[in-house]
């Protein structure tokens, strides 16, 4: 088909054409017949000549089969059985893929786009993403998918436990064949089960000893031949089987008489430390053998997993053991309980940095106070000091006005808790001697179950892999950077800090444990795996979405609506250019005569 390309050049010289041809005419002096056919055929030639004229044809049908795993000889036949067009074979650059005669390309939509005129598209794939299914709406599309992957499609594992707790594996299997799962600590088989099929499988065994350990999980077929091998890290902390309490005191008084007792019958063991008079101290052991209190250095809060302070003994701490006291709460999981406070504790620096502190504008008086650490609400007095609320302030005991008046805030492995409500020895002179009892047992407790529950640092993802970017945000912190460490090998990662938090990213370059650390903060461990790891998981999740969703494309879409653009191409001006020469050679001839 020819077509005439519309432009204003080719405008000027179609109208110049009719311009000239009655001029000819007129300028021929033996006009006849012939010589009006010979300007004629010269104004045709010159059209051909000068206008931009092409000619169009429609592209032909071509089916397309692209590979992305291995194609059954079977469908490949039955498939070309039933086509009458040309064919391209292409295939992903996997080498376990062989189609006949196919062409090696990098993935489906270069295959396509890199074809012209695909009527029909045939894929063979595991999966395809859900952003290529938009891209192919156009075509007619027939999805050949793959057997499911086989192995482990689904794991789970506790990755932080305590030395004794049981370690539970659990998930789900895609075999083909009867298989063993094995569950390794070094070469040391603690576990097994026989599978099959599509099956769900358990596997547990007690952790023995504290530290970075490395379970294995293996799958292999009734040969022995192994299927597929995954590294399971695990974080075993030490077990704290103590329930022991340090009571540093400026004087004995009815809050410390109380408070001890209560202690002591909630089972307890427990050392006390009241000063009597300038450089002078009463101590009481409760449960415990004697021992030295005279100073607060890290061996001795080692003993213990609360340290309960009031704040006239709390400001006549020393630097050193201030620092003591600090490491021990970052580093061990100490809990630090400061009681009796008012407004002077608000400019001590380690609480200016932890809480807010603010002062009410009435003295003491009765209110009711709610907390999930007692049975039921007590009334008491209470103070006018309180602590502003914050998203990460834990709080423990409000007003009857809602004002959080006992919160605690994490530091590294423990806590540092502030009473801004200290009267509790109130309540057993008014009859609340069980509600005393329980809400210091509680709050003691509680702390310790966040001892494994919290954790400093917030990872991304659990499954953190080499070569992959990943983020760490250390909570309450606000420092300049972070430590990243594997065996002897550290780096200082940069981080962008805002209010409350600090962030930074890294890309672990091999796999196994890592370290992180930063400025008042315990160090934490993690798993880097090797980015082949997991694999069968996250593919038998793709094939099961993609086979979803061709479901619903097919239920969709009716038929192909891709239309083939006509080619154009310029016409051959070779026989213009003779017809220009033979009608101007009759012009001249005629012109002579």
């Amino acid at each position: 088909m020819i077509e005439l390309i519309y432009s204003p050049y080719n405008a000027v010289i179609f109208v110049s054409c009719l311009l000239l041809f009655p001029i000819l005419i007129a300028l021929t002096p033996r006009r006849s017949v012939l010589s009006v056919l010979f300007i004629f055929i010269l104004m045709l030639s010159l059209l051909g000549l000068c206008l931009d004229i092409q000619h169009s044809h429609e592209k032909e049908a071509v089916t397309l089969i692209f590979a992305d795993t291995l194609v059954p000889e079977d469908s490949l036949q039955a498939i070309q059985s039933g086509l009458t067009g040309p064919v391209q074979f292409y295939q992903s650059q996997k080498d376990f893929i062989k189609v006949t005669e196919a062409e090696v390309c990098t993935d489906l939509m270069t295959a396509v786009l890199g074809t012209e005129a695909v009527k029909e598209l045939h894929i063979f794939a595991e999966a395809i993403p859900e952003w290529q299914w938009q891209q192919l709406q156009d075509y007619e599309l027939t999805f050949h998918q793959s057997p499911a992957p086989q192995g482990i499609t689904q794991i789970n594992w506790t990755d932080q436990l305590i030395e004794g707790e049981l370690f539970n594996v659990a998930g789900k299997v895609n075999l083909n064949q009867p298989a063993q799962l094995l569950l390794y600590k070094d070469e040391l088989r603690l576990d097994s089960i026989q599978v099959q099929a599509q099956q769900s499988f358990s596997l547990s065994t007690h952790v023995r000893a504290p530290g970075l350990q490395s379970y294995r999980l293996l799958v292999q077929n009734s040969a022995n031949e192994p299927i597929e091998s995954l590294p399971l890290p695990v974080q075993v902390r030490q077990k704290q089987e103590k329930k022991r309490a340090l009571l540093i005191l400026s004087q004995p008084n009815f809050e410390s008489k109380f408070l001890i007792n209560s202690l002591t019958e909630a089972s307890y063991e427990i050392a006390v430390r009241q000063q009597i008079s300038k450089e002078k101290f009463q101590t009481d052991f409760r449960g415990l053998r004697a021992m030295n209190l005279s100073n607060i250095n890290r061996s001795l809060l080692s003993d213990f997993e609360s340290l309960i302070v009031d704040q006239g003994a709390f400001v006549n701490l020393s630097d050193a053991q201030l620092k003591a006291i600090k490491q021990a709460i970052r580093l061990t999981g100490l809990d630090l309980f400061l009681i009796n406070v008012d407004e002077k504790i608000s400019q001590h620096a380690i609480f200016k940095s932890h809480f807010k502190l603010l002062a009410g504008t009435q003295k003491d008086q009765v209110t009711q106070l709610n907390s999930p650490l007692l049975d039921k609400k007590v009334n008491a007095s209470a103070g006018p000091l309180y602590i502003k609320n914050h998203p990460e302030l834990s709080s423990f005991l409000n007003d009857a006005q809602g004002r959080i008046k006992f919160a605690s805030r994490r530091y590294g492995m423990g806590h540092i808790n502030i009473a801004a409500y200290s009267q509790t020895y109130l309540w057993p002179l008014k009859g609340q001697s069980t509600q005393h009892q329980t809400f210091w047992d509680r709050l003691l407790a509680q702390q310790r179950d966040q001892f494994q529950a919290t954790h400093s640092w917030e990872l991304h993802s659990n499954t953190i892999r080499v070569g992959e970017q990943a983020f760490v945000r250390l909570r309450d912190q606000l420092v300049p950077s972070f430590v990243l460490q594997q065996d002897s090998l550290q780096s200082q990662l940069s981080t962008n800090t805002s209010e409350g938090s600090s962030l930074s990213t890294f890309w672990p370059k091999q796999e196994g444990w890592f370290q992180l650390s930063a400025e008042n903060a315990l160090p934490s461990n993690f798993y880097a795996f090797d980015r082949n790891t997991l694999q069968t998981a996250s593919r038998f999740k793709a094939w099961q979405q993609s086979a979803a969703q061709f479901k619903n494309y097919l239920g969709s879409k009716g038929q192909s609506t891709k239309s083939f653009a006509k080619q154009l191409r310029p016409i051959n001006r070779w026989p213009f250019f003779l017809l220009f020469l033979i009608a101007a050679f009759g012009l001249w001839r005629r012109s002579g005569k």
